[in-house]
């Protein structure tokens, strides 16, 4: 990806107003622009032999910065990692076309309780296992005031849930409130369309998702 000026001023000096105004964007490998709402840019004024250019950085919101990763997959021949653990993708806490859009996902049937086990394990710094979860959309956001409940808490509720196959009356003899217990399990249900395939309708013998399922690595 590059930092692009669609529109050069004509004549730009320290001190005075650029004119005419500037209209900066993110271009990604195969020319599409990617930035959107909320981009911040960094301009410098400098000078060469045909007289003063632009020059700058740009900061691209996460759901557009994610946007540039398709394209630059298919530059260099590669795969899309993902970062999404257990707990975000069965509440549902995630964008399809945004921290979702991945190729392959390492972290995905780890909780994340279990991510911070894994990050106590391996020594990151402790600035960034004590970090608030957080998406970091807006400043002081936090993943557990927006969603509600604490991480610690769910996690144990969809082992018992998900792993453990465990019934609600089951789930209430183990401690957890009917009301929580309902919570969570609405709000799986509801996302199950974001960890399917979109559906197809089946119009032939040989339809994809349904009789054409293969593994990733298809006809290698």
């Amino acid at each position: 990806a590059k930092l692009v000026f669609a529109q050069q001023p004509t004549n730009a000096t320290a001190g005075n107003t650029i004119n005419p105004a500037v209209s900066v964007a993110i271009e990604a490998a195969y020319g599409n622009v990617v930035t959107g709402d909320g981009s911040s840019v960094s301009l410098a004024i400098g000078s060469g032999p045909a007289g003063a250019t632009l020059g700058g950085t740009l900061s691209v919101p996460v759901q557009n910065g994610v946007a540039a990763f398709s394209d630059l997959s298919l530059a260099r021949a590669a795969l899309v990692v993902g970062t999404s653990n257990k707990t975000e993708l069965l509440l549902g806490y995630g964008t399809i076309h945004g921290d979702m859009a991945h190729a392959l996902n390492p972290l995905g049937d780890l909780y994340k309780t279990q991510i911070f086990a894994l990050a106590r394990y391996l020594g990151l710094p402790a600035a960034v296992i004590e970090k608030a979860p957080s998406a970091d959309l807006w400043e002081g956001q936090s993943d557990e005031d927006e969603l509600g409940f604490e991480y610690a808490a769910v996690d144990q509720l969809l082992h018992q849930m998900i792993d453990e196959r465990r019934t609600r009356a089951e789930l209430h003899t183990l401690g957890f409130e009917d009301a929580f217990v309902k919570q969570i399990h609405r709000r799986v249900r509801d996302s199950q369309y974001k960890r399917r395939p979109p559906l197809i309708a089946k119009l032939s013998n040989r339809t994809i998702d349904r009789d054409f399922r293969y593994p990733r690595d298809w006809g290698r």
